[in-house]
């Protein structure tokens, strides 16, 4: 068991953080829902921008145990994970509206539903090219 966990450790704590990134999402989207409903979209990238800061972050330092902290290197690092889940968010908002308007399964369902659906996809992106290992 041990060596399972220590071979996917990379993996777990990418879960790990990506519960917790989903949370932060989550629970942004809903506040900002409470506030904006008819706004349901708009409210879903300004919750996914947020989170993506947060995830950016715990996923250099906790998950990939990336150490390199030049400035200009962090920034490209940021940009390409930036740019990496752009398409992560029209995956997202895309089935957020699917399962809103089309399939009447209630928002926080349709949410929780939208970002399971790139969870594996940003995990690749980060590892292979993100957060590689030279």
């Amino acid at each position: 068991m041990k060596k399972i966990i220590r071979k996917y450790s990379t993996f777990f704590k990418y879960m790990i953080i990506g519960i917790v990134g989903t949370i932060f999402n989550i629970a942004i989207y809903m506040l900002l829902f409470q506030f904006f409903p008819q706004y349901y979209l708009i409210c879903n990238v300004i919750a996914y921008i947020i989170s993506l800061i947060i995830i950016f972050i715990l996923n250099k330092i906790y998950v990939f145990n990336d150490k390199k902290n030049n400035y200009k290197y962090i920034a490209k690092q940021f940009i390409v994970f930036s740019l990496s889940r752009v398409v992560s968010l029209g995956i997202d908002t895309y089935v957020l509206y699917l399962c809103v308007d089309k399939l009447h399964l209630g928002n926080l369902l349709s949410k929780i539903i939208a970002n399971a659906g790139t969870t594996f996809i940003n995990y690749f992106v980060g590892k292979l090219l993100i957060f590689k290992k030279d």
